[in-house]
């Protein structure tokens, strides 16, 4: 789920629960995200690690400060925080194979 204030987004998720290899399947998830169209989806994305490290840094989320996210978003539980910033004219990275 992503909540949105303008064109900054933070994904409460992925959770995945019964799978083989959940890291993959959120993998997947995040992936599917990422490759919306850029009018469907939010130019920057916010979101906790929640014991997602290899996911994100995979996709370019990188460690970001709390005070970067919109008063709107703020407040949010969890610690730590990620960050990915669409760079116009590149595409977003999709790999999802093993780091």
């Amino acid at each position: 789920m992503v909540e949105r204030c303008e064109s900054v987004g933070i994904i409460h998720g992925p959770v995945v629960v019964n799978a083989p290899d959940p890291i993959e399947v959120g993998a997947h998830l995040v992936s599917a995200l990422l490759t919306q169209p850029p009018a469907l989806r939010p130019s920057t994305l916010f979101t906790r690690p929640q014991g997602l490290d290899r996911v994100w840094v995979r996709f370019g989320f990188v460690p970001g400060a709390e005070a970067m996210l919109p008063q709107a978003l703020q407040g949010r539980p969890g610690i730590g925080l990620y960050v990915w910033r669409e760079v116009p004219g590149l595409p977003a990275q999709t790999t999802v194979s093993r780091s």
